[in-house]
């Protein structure tokens, strides 16, 4: 048990890590992203829409079969 306390720390932290990163410095005295609402919208997002679609059709099943 507490190798897999230890294990899950480690990556943990270690994917934690990656967050950090330095930007970029900016190019002919601009700033780093311009217009500012510079916001990426990768597969992060993504996932979480798609669990969120997966999870309200499955409970939408589940609450459907349910005996009344």
């Amino acid at each position: 048990m507490k190798s897999k306390i230890k294990f899950i720390f480690i990556i943990t932290f270690c994917t934690q890590l990656s967050g950090f990163s330095i930007p970029a410095p900016p190019t002919n005295n601009q700033p780093n992203c311009w217009p500012p609402p510079c916001v990426p919208i990768d597969g992060g997002i993504i996932a979480l829409a798609a669990a969120g679609i997966a999870y309200g059709f499955y409970k939408s099943r589940v609450l459907h079969k349910a005996p009344k």
